[in-house]
């Protein structure tokens, strides 16, 4: 899969949302994240090698909790060994 953004897009785009985050919720890390950016950038876009989502980027709807009457819930652990089988919702290639 070719990428589509450069390394510098991408340690923008880490530095403007967490500059959103940092202002919507009155704090956060901001310094560490702005200067992680660039190696951040390039762990994801070069030495990684991320492929393509194998899950449904939404997660299903709430079912519900546990009861005699709702047989339809699921467990966390029953999500985690899906997501387990499915390699994690990414493929390393």
């Amino acid at each position: 899969m070719k990428n589509q953004k450069t390394n510098k897009e991408i340690a923008f785009g880490i530095r403007r949302r967490v500059f959103e985050h940092s202002i919507i919720n009155n704090g956060g890390y901001l310094s560490q994240a702005c200067s992680a950016a660039e190696q951040l950038a390039w762990l994801y876009n070069e030495a990684l090698h991320i492929g393509e989502p194998t899950l449904p980027m939404l997660p299903k709807n709430f079912s519900g909790v546990p009861s005699n009457t709702n047989k339809q819930y699921v467990t966390q652990s029953t999500h985690f060994k899906t997501s387990f089988r499915a390699g994690f919702l990414f493929t390393i290639s």
